[in-house]
């Protein structure tokens, strides 16, 4: 039986080309347990995407809806934290909306050191650190209490034998998928970053606001 097709296209786009087709596709492979994938998002979201906004008012036929950025999520299964946040995202995803991803993987990165270190994570059980990446997100202000709840008595479908028709089973399916296209985009380490479908192996997590502007400026004049 040949593997499943997922119902939308990989990847949580931020939004940032307004839905139309850009000239430049931006992708992150990134690990939400991944140091290195957080200082990477910093980077973009304090020194990179507030000056792409700027650039996109003052001078709109060059940077108007010229560019996306794309996360793909990659769960690193040497760190069993990390397979945990993933599955909780998606379930976030699939009850609240994917315009919710990039909000609350921003927020859990930010908690590597705090909350997710192997030493910190190794006797929690799968179920509490669902709680805790959901507590995460209602004290960020991501969601509500109440919607919160809500994901996590879905989630508490991971208590009982799961046997293949279960709801939850979305979750199990987009991890799957994840884990499937990363195999395919030959991605092994995070962060690793594709411009316009093609790897860039320059593109480093200690990458500067400069050196992100200096090469979307290269692509978007080329």
């Amino acid at each position: 039986m040949p593997p499943p097709i997922p119902a939308r296209p990989m990847g949580f786009p931020l939004g940032f080309s307004n839905g139309k087709q850009p000239k430049l596709k931006v992708e992150l492979f990134q690990d939400l347990c991944c140091p290195f994938s957080f200082k990477m998002m910093q980077t973009l979201q304090t020194g990179v995407l507030p000056v792409l906004k700027e650039k996109a008012n003052s001078d709109p036929a060059k940077y108007a809806d010229a560019i996306e950025f794309v996360i793909h999520p990659l769960a690193q299964p040497w760190h069993m934290q990390s397979c945990v946040q993933h599955e909780t995202a998606h379930a976030v995803v699939h009850l609240l909306g994917k315009e919710k991803y990039w909000p609350f993987a921003t927020t859990i990165m930010s908690q590597r050191y705090e909350k997710f270190s192997d030493h910190q994570t190794c006797h929690m059980t799968r179920r509490q650190l669902h709680a805790l990446c959901l507590q995460l997100g209602v004290e960020a202000g991501v969601f509500t209490e109440a919607e919160s709840e809500t994901v996590n008595e879905f989630l508490k479908q991971f208590e009982s034998e799961v046997t293949g028709s279960e709801p939850i089973m979305v979750v199990y399916k987009a991890m799957m998928a994840m884990s499937r296209f990363h195999r395919v985009r030959g991605v092994h380490m995070t962060p690793t970053v594709f411009l316009n479908d093609i790897e860039a192996p320059d593109i480093a997590s200690g990458w500067t606001a400069e050196q992100w502007l200096e090469k979307i400026d290269q692509v978007l004049v080329a």
